[in-house]
């Protein structure tokens, strides 16, 4: 995966949308402290560079007992409104994740496997370069995490996390 260098108010407004995709220009530009027309500048170059490819929903649900992975050969025979993922092996087979009530319907399958447990993982730190929200210095190892009002925010050393907690308790 080639790597993308972006601008450091680019970066910004990429995680806090990777964060909420449903904020608003005038929440994102609260968030990262931008101002509109730079995160509007931004969210633009962002789209029109193909960065952000679309807007999506995640739907939240702590309940994975009632996934299942399906093997098939035939993924006609599950509804598309049924399928919550699917992977197309290089076999010509697929994989389909779906709710388990998917095995009431007549599917022929290879094999059934019950969801136990999702992990999500994130790429980001791969994709683009990550700044200190506190001195914009690039982060090139592990970023402390400060979790504030719903939000992530980065610091590159524990000076800056000092500094930027102080910083965001005044915001508070």
């Amino acid at each position: 995966m080639a790597k993308i260098n972006l601008s450091q108010n680019e970066s910004k407004v990429l995680r806090a949308l990777i964060e909420d995709s449903r904020l608003s220009i005038n929440e994102i530009a609260e968030v990262t402290g931008l101002n509109r027309n730079t995160v509007r500048k931004a969210i633009k170059h962002l789209i029109s560079s193909q960065i952000i490819a679309k807007f999506t929903v995640e739907v939240k649900s702590g309940d994975y007992d009632n996934l299942v992975m399906i093997d098939t050969e035939n993924i006609d025979l599950i509804p598309e409104s049924e399928r919550l993922e699917v992977f197309e092996l290089s076999n010509g087979r697929f994989i389909v994740v779906s709710n388990l009530n998917v095995l009431k319907r007549n599917i022929r399958y290879t094999s059934v496997n019950v969801v136990r447990k999702i992990e999500k993982h994130s790429i980001l730190h791969e994709m683009v370069k990550v700044y200190c929200d506190y001195c914009g210095k690039e982060i090139r190892e592990e970023a402390i995490i400060l979790e504030h009002k719903n939000h992530q925010y980065y610091a590159c050393c524990k000076n800056c996390e000092i500094d930027l907690r102080r910083k965001l308790a005044k915001v508070a």
